[in-house]
């Protein structure tokens, strides 16, 4: 079963790197293809989803303010926040990030983990 190689041998190495919590499943490029939900239920591993994806929302001519300002004005209680920002042809998402997070912290915004957010205690 190739899905469940790839995700187990995945988590070997995220265990290696020294992390001893749940670890939650995002399918690439948020695809759920036919197999991956029946895999991930037989792994009773959770799949976790993006609200938000602003980069996408976002015109790419967009300076690093537009989109930190979509974010904070767009952000609601829960979402997660898809971005991008190891690329290098996205400074402009690593150059908003600083606005992005005081602008959310002065809506009453806190940063949570995805146990924290979603109340896993497994």
């Amino acid at each position: 079963m190739r899905w469940s190689a790839q995700i187990t041998r995945t988590d070997a190495a995220i265990r290696a790197a020294g992390f001893d919590g749940d670890i939650a499943f995002r399918p690439p490029y948020g695809k759920k293809l036919v197999v991956l939900p029946w895999v991930l239920s037989r792994m009773d591993r959770p799949s976790v989803m993006w609200s938000m994806a602003p980069e996408d929302a976002v015109a790419l001519d967009a300076p690093p303010e537009a989109l930190a300002q979509y974010v904070i004005d767009t952000a609601r209680p829960g979402d997660i926040i898809l971005l991008h920002g190891m690329y290098n042809t996205n400074a402009r998402t690593r150059a908003a990030l600083p606005d992005m997070l005081a602008g959310l912290q002065a809506r009453g915004f806190e940063f949570v983990t995805l146990d924290a957010l979603t109340g896993a205690a497994r």
